[in-house]
């Protein structure tokens, strides 16, 4: 019955003297669609897809998009562009964020533009199509319901402060991602669980910034290289596994310094390490790589059968006082 009345209203709307004498001028140039054509539809069946000039002011070309049960549905190829708030452009479902929970991509996205969807009020998840290569700049930040991301494989870029300030609790990258230094993921909160991807064997200063979690964990590369400089420190994180590929540890890597950070009793307490004798002797270690444990009471978990070893080139080669401890296994 509903469908009755809707292709009436509809076949009503095409009478209408305003939109006669408008129809053939809109048609020769391109600027109707099948959207207000059937416009008449979307009071009875909100799940048209859509891509209203009128719910935005950013035209996004061979991408179609409809909202169903707070889900907002993006298809098509090719880039969504970028959105500059300070000139006052709008994405084209701007005007549907109340009511979208979760956003699915579908077909060869590849791009999702700097700001596209910055301060979001009620996005909760997003699931990304294997297309998608690249997140622009600022494109979630401050979602602050933002709980769960879906990667794409094909994951190359993460911009700078693209997930600031979510609500992300578990963050597992896609190999061969990289990532703008200092805050792709600054202030998220709620982070739990952060793993690097295996193409970064040189570990980037992520800047994680205000982690309230009492114990946050942090999962390095198993081919990671080098801990860089302030690398550790800057995650806030109280303990780490250091696999034994490292071969570089650099001044200050677990470098803390609590007045950056709004949890202050959060400090290092364990760092398990795998090296043999030998590898100890090989790896090239900072003048003051330890700078800033020394004022903590750090456990060093090493192998077993190496405690006088890690004693006597941690503690007396490089004055520090850590306690080391034999691992179980």
């Amino acid at each position: 019955m509903r469908i009755i009345i809707a292709i009436i209203t509809s076949f009503n709307l095409m009478l209408h003297p305003v939109f006669a004498q408008n129809h053939d001028e809109l048609q020769s140039s391109g600027e109707i669609s099948k959207t207000k054509m059937l416009r008449s539809f979307m009071l009875f069946n909100d799940t048209l897809p859509v891509n209203d000039k009128e719910s935005g002011n950013v035209e996004i070309p061979n991408i179609q998009w409809y909202v169903k049960d707070s889900v907002l549905y993006i298809s098509g190829e090719g880039d969504l562009p970028d959105i500059e708030p300070s000139k006052g452009d709008e994405s084209p479902w701007r005007t549907n964020e109340w009511n979208v929970k979760k956003v699915v991509f579908s077909g060869k996205i590849k791009t999702i533009g700097n700001n596209m969807f910055g301060g979001h009020p009620t996005l909760e998840s997003v699931v990304m199509c294997s297309s998608i290569e690249r997140v622009g700049r600022n494109s979630f930040l401050a979602c602050g319901k933002l709980q769960e991301v879906q990667w794409s494989d094909s994951l190359k870029f993460i911009g700078n402060l693209a997930f600031c300030r979510t609500s992300l609790r578990h963050v597992r990258l896609p190999n061969y991602v990289q990532f703008e230094l200092g805050g792709a993921f600054h202030d998220c909160y709620a982070l739990q669980f952060f793993s690097f991807p295996d193409s970064i064997k040189k570990t980037p200063l992520l800047d994680l910034g205000q982690s309230m979690v009492e114990n946050f964990e942090l999962q390095l590369s198993p081919v990671t290289d080098t801990i860089s400089s302030r690398s550790i420190g800057s995650v806030n994180v109280n303990h780490v596994d250091i696999p034994s590929s490292v071969r570089v540890i650099e001044d200050s890597a677990f470098y803390y310094n609590p007045k950056r950070f709004l949890c202050r009793n959060k400090k290092m307490e364990k760092i398990i390490m795998h090296f043999t004798e030998q590898q100890l002797q090989q790896m090239n270690w900072g003048k003051k790589w330890g700078a800033g444990l020394d004022e903590n009471i750090v456990t060093f978990i090493v192998p077993k059968g190496l405690k006088k070893v890690y004693e006597e080139f941690l503690n007396r080669k490089y004055n520090y006082n850590f306690v080391i401890e034999e691992s179980d296994q």
